[in-house]
């Protein structure tokens, strides 16, 4: 569980990004890998503020453990890349977590920078092939 706590005072140092980064559009990402019931988005739908909403999806991935800070980093990559990012930085930069921590983190923020990578690679190829196929048709 040090784990998890080292995750929480991540997320807790990222509030402000993360609060700004709460969306409809978040929320439903996360609802639909299953890292939020119905209960949770309505709670967190109901929230007064930005950072209520913020406080609350803390409280979820603390409750719910590691996994669900993978979904969230998983969620992130399509909503909000940048605050991965600043995840992964603030990660390597960190002298406070213990060794095994951090290597499980820096794993997992690696992990989903590949998977967003590849993605990026798999998107521009199928776009590079649209242009081909189109090509002849507009000649």
């Amino acid at each position: 569980m040090a784990g998890m706590t080292s995750v929480v005072r991540l997320l807790e140092r990222h509030k402000k990004e993360l609060s700004e980064t709460v969306t409809t559009k978040l929320l439903k990402n996360l609802e639909s890998v299953g890292l939020l019931n119905a209960e949770d988005k309505r709670l967190l739908d109901e929230a007064d503020s930005a950072a209520k909403r913020a406080d609350g999806l803390i409280s979820i991935i603390s409750r719910k453990g590691y996994p669900a800070f993978q979904d969230l980093c998983l969620s992130l990559e399509t909503v909000c890349p940048h605050l991965l990012t600043k995840f992964a930085l603030d990660i390597a930069g960190s002298a406070e977590l213990d060794n095994g921590t951090t290597n499980n983190l820096k794993l997992g923020l690696q992990l989903a920078l590949k998977e967003r990578d590849c993605v990026l690679r798999e998107n521009a190829a199928a776009v590079q092939q649209r242009e081909s196929a189109l090509r002849p048709i507009s000649e």
